[in-house]
């Protein structure tokens, strides 16, 4: 089995971040994705893994030279990776803009954030996931999130929605 954490809108907040991967070496993982509004957090962020960090631009990186969006194969599995202000905008098409970004560029899963709020939905064409925001969070229980994907060896993808509490 191989697992990536995925996060977004840290907004330069580090520490929980950095506590999360902490705990997760326990569990083990191979990647780390990144949504955007890292503000200037990059480097740090891949100080702290030999693994791969993918991370995309989000609208509060000013000035950075992240791409705007990434398609990459994490364990065979094909992710389109973009922030999604773009596309969750008033005229950016919402969910629907996302999924056509996603089969585009002919992948199986799109990655987001821009909403600070967590989201996942499986269907059998594509699936959509935003971690929330590790940083802040605006859904009802204000409590900061990320996601946990697991490619068992058998290629079924399981995807956790995981909530951050402080130790």
């Amino acid at each position: 089995m191989k697992r990536a954490l995925i996060f977004s809108d840290s907004h330069s907040y580090f520490d929980y971040m950095e506590s999360v991967i902490r705990k997760e070496k326990e569990n083990g993982f191979e990647a780390i994705f990144h949504m955007g509004d890292i503000q200037q957090m990059e480097e740090r962020l891949r100080r702290m893994t030999p693994y791969p960090v993918h991370i995309v631009k989000g609208n509060c990186d000013f000035g950075s030279s992240l791409p705007e969006e990434l398609t990459v194969t994490f364990a065979g599995k094909r992710i389109a990776m973009c922030h999604g202000h773009r596309y969750l905008s008033l005229f950016g098409g919402g969910m629907d803009a996302l999924r056509y970004f996603g089969k585009e560029r002919d992948a199986q899963y799109v990655f987001f954030g821009h909403t600070h709020v967590p989201f996942l939905e499986q269907a059998s064409d594509i699936t959509l996931l935003n971690p929330g925001s590790i940083s802040q969070p605006r859904q009802e229980k204000k409590i900061p999130t990320y996601a946990v994907m697991e490619v068992h060896d058998n290629g079924e993808v399981v995807f956790h929605m995981c909530e951050y509490h402080e130790d």
